[in-house]
């Protein structure tokens, strides 16, 4: 996964957190502690561990926290969260996520708990993850989550849980995104897909951590199988004037009598989105990096544009992108072969009424 940082972004965050460069990487999962001092050795940019135990704990009133066992490092003898955050941070990550359990619909008592958990953390170098399913972002139960989460002095890692895309879940959670990072000021969307995390980065967000692959870009609830399970897919592909991902084989079927588009990314050089068709594990690493490149190269062009002109570029972005879904179906004599996302329409939705609203 991969981390985009703002420039001149107000937040309540220690300044011992403003991270070297504007982006870095991040692991995540159970083996994220493990491969952290590992990467970091040879990587140039900020490295971050997320232990992601929400992947498979439910947080409840009496435990929102899990902690892993670590009896087998330096400081076994701690606090057993204490020991967690002092091990990641002495492998060399410049701050440590908690391990803090998934906020089922409607729990409200966990959700405190969590928050309790959270803010009573004493010391300068952590980030509060918050996974919590995307109901809680629902107007009615809006309200809720800004004034809980107002209550925790440290970054926090905001976390969808839902299966697909959770932002494409109901209409009004991309608003609602909107308004927490306009009162939360050190609040960062977490395990997130392009358009999302971008536009956190375009709305006073503090952080996005886009995910490199489809299984980061959101969290599947503990105890629910992924969708689709059981089909081996080949890779998403990244079309940055679309601002959405096709399948390989699809973009290969749609393309098979017409010019792909050509990508000029550090990857891909000039050469056509269409040939990545393949289940070779080489071209889905060639899919990665392209991935990769092509929204860092976004990112690239936002992160030299100060607020608020940021997000009116953005906005200009987004209502283009729209728009290109039906102009490269119409291009290629296919109607309908490329449809812009839940999210992504409504974000050039809000873009309009703004516009109205301002005359």
């Amino acid at each position: 996964m991969h981390l985009a940082r703002p420039t001149g972004t107000h937040s309540k965050v220690d300044p011992e957190f403003d991270p070297p460069a504007s982006g870095g990487i991040a692991l995540c999962g159970e083996k994220a502690r493990a491969g952290l001092l590992t990467l970091k050795a040879s990587a140039a940019v900020l490295v971050l561990a997320d232990t992601a135990v929400y992947e498979s704990y439910i947080a409840t009133a009496q435990s929102p926290l899990r902690v892993p066992d670590i009896s087998d490092t330096l400081f076994a003898d701690d606090d057993p969260l204490d020991s967690l955050l002092n091990d990641l941070v002495a492998s060399q990550a410049p701050f440590a996520f908690t391990p803090s359990g998934y906020i089922a619909p409607g729990d409200f008592a966990a959700f405190k708990a969590l928050v309790n958990a959270l803010a009573g953390i004493v010391r300068a170098d952590v980030v509060a993850v918050i996974p919590m399913a995307v109901t809680w972002l629902r107007k009615e139960t809006l309200g809720q989550v800004i004034a809980c989460l107002k209550q925790i002095p440290h970054p926090i890692a905001l976390v969808l849980g839902g299966q697909y895309n959770p932002t494409d879940h109901y209409a009004d959670v991309a608003g609602n995104l909107r308004r927490l990072y306009r009162e939360i000021p050190n609040l960062g969307l977490w395990r997130t897909d392009v358009v999302s995390g971008l536009d956190c980065m375009a709305h006073g967000g503090l952080f996005a951590g886009i995910g490199s692959s489809s299984a980061l870009r959101h969290c599947v609830p503990p105890g629910e199988i992924t969708q689709p399970s059981g089909v081996r897919l080949k890779p998403s592909v990244f079309m940055a004037d679309l601002l959405s991902y096709a399948r390989a084989d699809k973009l290969a079927r749609l393309y098979a009598n017409d010019d792909p588009p050509q990508c000029w990314c550090t990857e891909c050089r000039g050469r056509g989105l269409d040939r990545f068709d393949s289940f070779d594990t080489e071209v889905a690493q060639s899919a990665a990096a392209h991935n990769t490149a092509a929204w860092i190269e976004l990112w690239s062009d936002m992160y030299a544009t100060p607020l608020p002109e940021r997000s009116r570029t953005w906005t200009s972005r987004v209502q283009k992108a729209v728009s290109e879904h039906r102009l490269e179906s119409e291009r290629i004599e296919q109607p309908q072969a490329f449809v812009p996302s839940k999210t992504l329409t409504r974000l050039a939705k809000l873009a309009a009424a703004d516009s109205a609203a301002q005359g």
